[in-house]
Parts: structure tokens; C-alpha cells; sequence
């Protein structure tokens, strides 16, 4: 197995609107690398206060990007 040296390219591709309390954030991110990317975690928190949260995105294999829903209630505690 080579030594993966190279950091990946990482375009966040989420739309960047206000959001409401009854809406969800739709996170999408485009992740190129000189090596097959298998797994995109995220680190987040809805609240400055709050630990971060770990998440893994999902490989959406019609446009390629790395998805994951933020749903309300988790926005609004």
C-alpha cells in the first residue's frame, strides 16, 4: 500500500442561505484526491457552546458529492 502524502481538495458545495426553524440544512461537499476517497467525516456543532458532533457523509454516486441532512429539530434543540 503507497503512502497517501497529498491532502484532498475539499470544495464545500452547501448552499448558504438563512434558515429557518422548520428547515433542514442539506451539507454537500466535493472531495477530490490523487487517491480513491472511501469516507468524508464531518465535525460540526449547532451551538458555540455544544461539543462537536462526528458524522460521516454519504457518497451520492448520481452528482459524486459527499451529502448529509441537518435536520430541524437538532437546529433548534
Amino acid at each position: 500500500i503507497s503512502q497517501d502524502i497529498n491532502k484532498p481538495v475539499i470544495e464545500d458545495m452547501t448552499v448558504r442561505k438563512p434558515v429557518k426553524p422548520t428547515e433542514s440544512i442539506e451539507i454537500k461537499a466535493d472531495v477530490q484526491d490523487d487517491q480513491v476517497v472511501k469516507t468524508v467525516k464531518l465535525r460540526y456543532r449547532t451551538n458555540r457552546k455544544d461539543d462537536f458532533k462526528e458524522i460521516l457523509l454519504q457518497k451520492d454516486h448520481n452528482d459524486r458529492l459527499f451529502h448529509h441532512i441537518i435536520y430541524s429539530p437538532e437546529l433548534i434543540g
